[in-house]
């Protein structure tokens, strides 16, 4: 109401579905990402340049969360079927997916694509031979 700019933070600029359960990461990483640009920008003015700049941050790592989390939300592919099955009899493959969720850039580009996929399995099995 006062017309003033505020940044918004975490969920409330970048809404996930709870199924990935993103949510309190997210807060938690945003939180760092701005307290570090608080940090780094000494005693300039915090205006609108800063806040986009700031965010821009946060989203370089967010976008991966939205992309990740929506992939959850529809049937899956193929591969992320055989990726499933494959981790439920790999260590590596099931801690690499594990793993993921705490930064889910980690996801790309196995997650998204069938080749990279099927070339993350066999890496890893060779690991776990």
């Amino acid at each position: 109401p006062s017309g003033r700019q505020v940044l918004g933070m975490a969920d409330a600029l970048v809404v996930n579905d709870p199924i990935t359960g993103q949510g309190s990461n997210n807060a938690a990483k945003c939180s760092k990402v701005y307290l570090q640009s608080v940090l780094d920008h000494g005693d300039q003015a915090f205006d609108q340049q800063w806040m986009e700049q700031t965010f821009e941050q946060y989203w370089s790592y967010a976008r991966h969360v939205v992309e990740w989390t929506n992939s959850m939300l529809m049937p899956p592919p193929q591969h992320l079927l055989e990726l499933l099955g494959a981790a439920s009899q790999s260590q590596p493959l099931a801690s690499a997916i594990t793993n993921a969720f705490d930064d889910p850039r980690q996801f790309a580009p196995w997650w998204f694509d069938a080749e990279q996929c099927q070339a993350f399995i066999q890496k890893n099995n060779k690991q776990a031979a």
